[in-house]
């Protein structure tokens, strides 16, 4: 599906009571795994041996030897991922969620990059009261383990699903976990992701977009469509295909909002030079329903922000400080990403 490059101009503003608000996050948090190895549903273990106690690889050729297909062998062979890692891990986690509304988090809360549900309800607890009664995760086929989640405080409209998305090539990506919640009468559906890596080729991440499209014209359900994740394109590939811009046809982008009050991105990958160091990689994409004269749920176009006002969150040099096992610091490499709907 080819797509119109479009020039974003909205003036439409939200000024809704607090109590009919609701708060939507993406954030990618960036290798979060319990201290269990995982296997899939047709016994192959799962890539996630750099996460593991270091003891237990040591107990266990096999593990050990998994080591061996890790991005690095040596790191993965000196790390350990213990139960005191894995605690401040979730304590860091839980405080960037929680500098949202006076720590009680956001109404909806999408992340990327969790192995398991295991670890994702291990979050949850760490969020104290402010825990989520709705915890989706759905088992995909990504070789190291990693999926993608929903957090609500809403309640499901339907069972979750999960679309697989065939690449390219033959390594698996992670699916697209399809969540559609209840709110004051009406359904929102949630399509969560994380595209392919730049490690693959740009037509891997337009095939996921081309899922992504097909998957929210199906307006039977509802119309509005919130579309969240780590989306992987970085502001170089952007400028040189508009592969994520392309998409504003039919989409309110987060980034092209957020680049408006000057926000430099939502991750920082040097050695790129400087005007590509910064890419807005995670996005929410909201469907033009939520700006349509008929809207009854309502997009806050003012309200998009980035989240990083906490310690656990940012380097010296005020970039993303990535989780460090070692030194028991930092959060992630991603900054996550906000806004606001009204009803």
């Amino acid at each position: 599906m080819m797509f119109k490059l479009a020039i974003l101009c909205f003036s439409v503003a939200v000024h809704a009571a607090d109590n009919n608000k609701v708060s939507i996050m993406t954030y990618n948090v960036e290798n979060l795994f319990d201290l269990q190895h995982d296997v899939d549903k047709n016994g192959v273990d799962k890539l996630d041996a750099e996460f593991l106690p270091k003891a237990l690889r040591e107990s266990n050729p096999k593990l050990s030897a998994l080591c061996n297909k890790s991005r690095s062998a040596k790191d993965c062979h000196n790390s350990d991922w213990n139960a005191e890692v894995l605690d401040v891990k979730l304590r860091n986690t839980a405080t960037v969620i929680q500098q949202v509304a006076s720590g009680k988090g956001p109404d909806i809360l999408v992340l990327a990059e969790v192995e398991n549900l295991n670890v994702l309800q291990m979050l949850n607890q760490k969020l104290g009261s402010a825990s989520y009664p709705t915890v989706e995760l759905m088992e995909g086929p990504d070789v190291r383990g990693i999926d993608n989640a929903v957090l609500s405080r809403f309640p499901l409209a339907r069972p979750s699903k999960l679309h697989i998305v065939q690449l390219s090539g033959t390594r698996p990506t992670r699916g697209i976990l399809d969540v559609a919640l209840k709110i004051n009468n009406q359904v929102v559906r949630i399509l969560a992701v994380h595209l392919p890596s730049q490690g693959n080729p740009i037509q891997d991440r337009q095939i996921v977009l081309n899922t992504l499209q097909q998957l929210a014209a199906d307006t039977s359900e509802t119309a509005y469509v919130i579309l969240a994740g780590d989306f992987n394109i970085t502001s170089k590939e952007n400028a040189q295909t508009n592969l994520l811009s392309n998409l504003s046809s039919d989409w309110l982008i987060s980034m092209d909002f957020l680049k408006q009050k000057n926000f430099p991105g939502t991750s920082f990958f040097p050695p790129e030079t400087p005007q590509y160091e910064w890419s807005f990689l995670d996005n929410i994409l909201f469907a033009k329903s939520f700006i349509s004269e008929r809207a009854t749920l309502r997009l806050d176009v003012n309200a998009f922000d980035i989240k990083n006002n906490t310690d656990v969150q940012r380097n010296q040099q005020n970039r993303p400080l990535r989780f460090n096992a070692s030194r028991k610091t930092g959060s992630s490499d991603h900054w996550p990403v906000y806004t606001e709907f009204s009803y």
